[in-house]
């Protein structure tokens, strides 16, 4: 199991998207192309269930007028 700690503030949005292979993401399995989005968490804890594996994250953008 790996966490990335997040350094953005809180009540924030991240996206986790696999781009090939299986992950469990906050106990939650996620396959290629399913999006999960995670809020307000100090850090994302992954694991990849396959071999070559790729995870896309980062935070989720929100436009605000």
């Amino acid at each position: 199991m790996i966490s990335i700690i997040l350094s953005s503030s809180l009540n924030s949005k991240h996206s986790v998207l696999p781009l090939n292979g299986i992950f469990e993401v906050h106990d939650r399995l996620i396959e290629a192309r399913d999006l999960l989005e995670i809020t307000s968490d100090d850090s994302i804890n992954f694991q990849a269930l396959s071999e070559n594996s790729l995870l896309l994250g980062g935070p989720t953008c929100v436009s605000r007028k």
